[in-house]
This record gives structure tokens, C-alpha cells and sequence, in this order.
């Protein structure tokens, strides 16, 4: 019984995939010049957001502050685990 536990403890990463789970959802429109983006990612992950590599902590923790011009912005985030699965999210902002 043991040895199931650990296979799936070894195996879990791998079944889930890919994932980004963040703090708050940004807004759609703000009149604030800068908004912050924080939240997690599987551990021994990689993170981008704009095509720019995030920095995340040992539990795959991450915060990152966005310039938002003024009119449309759109943030996307990518997401890559160990195994090369990857996720995609997009958020449109609109700065007043």
C-alpha cells in the first residue's frame, strides 16, 4: 500500500499538468498605471508573462507588478511544468 502512495505522490505533477491559480482576478478596466499580478504555479515550474520570465519561489509562488498604458492592454500569462505541459491565460485590461 505504501509503494501505490508514493507512486502517486511521484505521479500527481504529472497527471495534472499545467496550471496557473492566481490571487485575485485582474480587473477589466482600471485607472490605475500599474496592477499587480500574484499567485501560484506548480513547484519546478516555469512562468512568462508578455513573453517575459517570472521568477517564483521554492513553492511556486510569484508577484509581479505590469505597466499598463493608457486605452487596451492585454496580459498573457504561460505557464510550463517539468514534464513541458503548458497553459495559456489571457486578460484584457482597459485603462482609463
Amino acid at each position: 500500500m505504501a509503494v501505490i502512495g508514493y507512486a502517486f505522490l511521484k505521479t500527481k505533477d504529472l497527471l495534472a499538468g499545467a496550471y496557473i491559480k492566481l490571487d485575485e482576478a485582474p480587473p477589466s478596466s482600471t485607472t490605475e498605471a500599474l496592477i499587480k499580478f500574484s499567485g501560484f504555479i506548480p513547484r519546478e515550474g516555469a512562468l512568462n508573462i508578455n513573453g517575459r520570465k517570472i521568477q517564483t519561489d521554492q513553492n511556486g509562488s510569484f508577484r509581479d507588478d505590469i505597466l499598463l498604458m493608457t486605452g487596451y492592454n492585454v496580459i498573457t500569462l504561460e505557464a510550463r511544468d517539468k514534464f513541458g505541459k503548458q497553459v495559456e491565460k489571457t486578460y484584457q485590461i482597459m485603462r482609463l
